[in-house]
């Protein structure tokens, strides 16, 4: 099985809740409007250089109180801006906060924006922190930034002992990536492994599973390495000399998260490593994912710990072109809606619902004992 998917992909569906379980598709009016082509440029009367704001890079100081200073200056124009980041490497080192930030960066109802990295390389050094949040932001185009972290948030290596009565394994670290007693690992909800083949480790392991449950990991007095606790049926599967590969994923933490946006264009953008996926959208159309790439560097068994692209309910789904998508732990595209459960029936027509929902939503009513549509929409949501 090949880790590399090739994209050439758009997706223009509408994402209300209309289900389908082997009936014929209730396919709404606007299904096959027009979409409009994925916006590159946006007018723009202002420019803001991190540069001006602090940021000196190549010179392996912190850079992210200075770019937190640029984007804020943007959020306070409301827009209009280009954000320019000069060619060469910055550091992201995520400081003293009140609370837990999942990403790094953030910006929020801005309108009319440009993010341009000229050759600009960003070095992410908190393994359980993604990139940027976009809320509530709309016109925008992001583009020329490659993405990497200091302290991968995956560990990688191979096997060097096997002991199937006691199902554990014993993992020898490269030391290219993080230790999975590292702290994003113990506090990571989510972490399993992966096996390679041995004669080229940009295949899975043929005939092994898809994952390696982990259920305890202790070092062995080396650094490097660990002792690790999985299931029965797993062990079985496991051999001396086996490429593997194990994530700690902060789900949420997505490069970029975007929520509740608008026409927003991704743009020759690279991504070589992240604590989840790289593009998590949600409630947000228009999103564009154009000549990107989640790439798997040389020397490394993966890329991103997640979904390339998840997108939850959207009412227009993202335009994903020319793109590259190698060495992820999960889907390269993972599209889905959310089913909207009735709590409470207030009269024949009127229902107190799980989700929120829009005026002339459609909705069809389905009845999960027998597995069937009871009512095709017909009626739009008032």
């Amino acid at each position: 099985m090949k880790l590399t998917s090739k994209i050439y992909l758009l997706f223009i569906g509408c994402f209300v809740p209309v289900i389908n379980y082997g009936q014929q598709l209730y396919k709404p009016a606007h299904f096959e409007s027009p979409r409009s082509m994925p916006i590159q440029s946006v007018p723009v009367s202002k420019t803001i250089n991190v540069v001006d704001y602090g940021a000196c890079p190549d010179d392996n100081k912190n850079d992210w109180p200075a770019i937190c200073r640029a984007l804020a200056e943007c959020e306070r124009s409301g827009g209009g801006v280009r954000i320019l980041f000069p060619k060469g490497i910055y550091q992201i080192k995520v400081g003293e906060r009140k609370s837990k930030l999942t990403h790094a960066f953030s910006l929020s109802n801005v309108s009319d924006f440009i993010i341009e990295g000229d050759g600009a390389i960003l070095i992410l050094e908190n393994p359980d922190v993604a990139l940027m949040t976009l809320k509530n932001c709309q016109a925008g185009v992001i583009k020329g930034l490659t993405i990497d972290y200091k302290t991968l948030p995956f560990t990688q290596g191979a096997v060097v002992d096997v002991d199937i009565n006691g199902k554990t394994f014993t993992f020898r670290s490269d030391g290219k990536g993080g230790r999975p007693t590292d702290d994003n690992f113990a506090k990571s909800k989510t972490k399993w492994g992966v096996l390679f083949d041995r004669e080229n480790n940009r295949l899975l392991k043929d005939k092994a599973p898809n994952l390696v449950p982990i259920r305890e990991v202790s070092n062995l007095g080396d650094k490097n390495l660990f002792r690790i606790v999985t299931t029965q049926n797993v062990i079985e599967q496991i051999a001396v000399d086996d490429p593997f590969a194990m994530i700690a994923r902060y789900n949420g933490c997505s490069t970029y998260s975007v929520n509740q946006c608008r026409q927003i264009t991704f743009l020759n953008n690279i991504h070589y490593a992240g604590p989840a996926g790289s593009f998590g959208l949600r409630e947000s159309t228009g999103i564009s994912i154009v000549n990107c790439k989640i790439q798997q560097k040389e020397d490394r068994l993966i890329s991103q710990n997640a979904d390339c692209v998840h997108v939850t309910p959207s009412y227009e789904g993202p335009w994903i072109e020319g793109c590259l998508f190698e060495g992820q732990m999960d889907d390269a595209i993972n599209i889905k809606t959310e089913l909207v459960y009735i709590l409470k029936a207030i009269s024949d027509n009127q229902f107190l619902v799980s989700a929120k929902l829009r005026v002339n939503d459609e909705l069809s009513l389905f009845n999960p004992r027998e597995g069937r549509l009871m009512v095709h929409p017909t009626n739009p949501v008032e």
